[in-house]
């Protein structure tokens, strides 16, 4: 079970701001790229599971996850995640041509195969994410500015067995510092499935 803090910034200014106050943390910067798929017959999506391949900084890591029964309360996320490396030659053959997933060699997709009856894979598409990691207060702080075809989301993740008092140090912090923030209230991939950004939705 993955745990998660996810809390929702308003802008690239609050995003900026953040960056800049978190900087004597910074350890790294990822550039990643979320590509997702499901079966032919929606069998992933029909029992809230997700198949995502991630390629890092170009092609230099792919990394094969499955994702189940997520929920998001009160800016928490509980989600059932396995994960998994995969050669990045393979993920982008298999982006360009999902048919070849079933031969993968990958605990992850044969377990899909096997445990949901997938026998032919679809790619839903995806979007990129900039990921700028800190350690902060003994934590690993993460602070995303995701790209989607119809707009840029911003958000500071960590994920913690604690997140109760994680959220209550963070949520401090940022107040501190005088950034406007919320509970994250949709995954990335809700949000990219949804095909529009939370915030539009509110405003409506």
């Amino acid at each position: 079970m993955e745990v998660e803090v996810k809390l929702t910034l308003p802008d690239d200014r609050s995003h900026a701001r953040l960056a800049e106050i978190l900087l004597p943390y910074f350890k790294i910067k990822h550039e990643q790229e979320n590509l997702f798929f499901d079966g032919a017959n929606a069998e992933l999506s029909a029992r809230r599971a997700v198949l995502r391949l991630r390629f890092y900084n170009g092609d230099a890591r792919c990394v094969v996850s499955l994702k189940a029964r997520a929920i998001l309360e009160n800016g928490v996320s509980r989600v059932e995640e396995s994960e998994e490396d995969l050669d990045a030659a393979t993920g982008r053959e298999c982006v360009g041509d999902p048919s070849k997933l079933p031969a993968v060699t990958s605990a992850i997709v044969q377990r899909v195969v096997r445990e949901f009856g997938v026998t032919e894979f679809v790619c839903l598409g995806g979007f990129k994410n900039t990921r700028q990691v800190f350690e902060w207060e003994g934590e690993k702080l993460e602070l995303d500015e995701t790209r989607y075809a119809f707009g840029t989301a911003y958000e500071v993740e960590c994920e913690t067995p604690d997140p109760e008092r994680v959220r209550a140090m963070l949520e401090e912090f940022l107040g501190v510092h005088g950034i406007p923030f919320s509970h994250s209230v949709a995954s990335k991939f809700a949000v990219f499935r949804s095909g529009r950004l939370p915030s539009d939705e509110m405003m409506e």
